[in-house]
């Protein structure tokens, strides 16, 4: 009676051995997935305050230094603004996440981004020859 025990004993103890390792393993991945959607969620979502980055570059990917990166309302008012250095980067604290992100580069295309992440990567088109305007 005594082996029968200890084998009923053992088997519950396996049980609740495979039981807690699986509860265990759900856990991690679940909080995993809720991590990494919380990251993702994150990096979309733009708060007042909160610091965006980036690099602005020209078609041959050098770097476009000492040019105002705007937060610029939609009534074309500036916000804030940064300038870039010499590796093209730029920071800016967001004063209102509904404005948009404005360069405005004599030679190149004007930009309007609107302000939905926290770092840009921009690369600015010449204007084709002939077709100059003046802002």
């Amino acid at each position: 009676m005594k082996k029968e025990n200890l084998r009923i004993n053992s088997s519950k103890c396996l049980h609740r051995l495979v039981c807690c390792a699986s509860l265990l393993f759900l856990t991690v991945c679940l909080s995993t997935n809720v991590s990494a959607r919380k990251d993702k969620a994150d990096q979309s979502v733009v708060k007042r305050g909160e610091m965006i980055m980036g690099t602005v570059i020209d078609v041959n990917e050098n770097p476009v230094t000492e040019i105002k990166v705007l937060e610029s309302t939609k009534e074309d008012r500036v916000m804030t603004f940064a300038t870039t250095d010499a590796n093209g980067d730029f920071a800016l604290k967001v004063y209102d996440p509904s404005d948009s992100i404005k360069i405005k580069v004599k030679g190149y295309k004007n930009v309007a981004l609107p302000i939905n992440q926290k770092f840009y990567s921009i690369k600015l088109e010449p204007i084709p020859a002939g077709e100059e305007k003046d802002d």
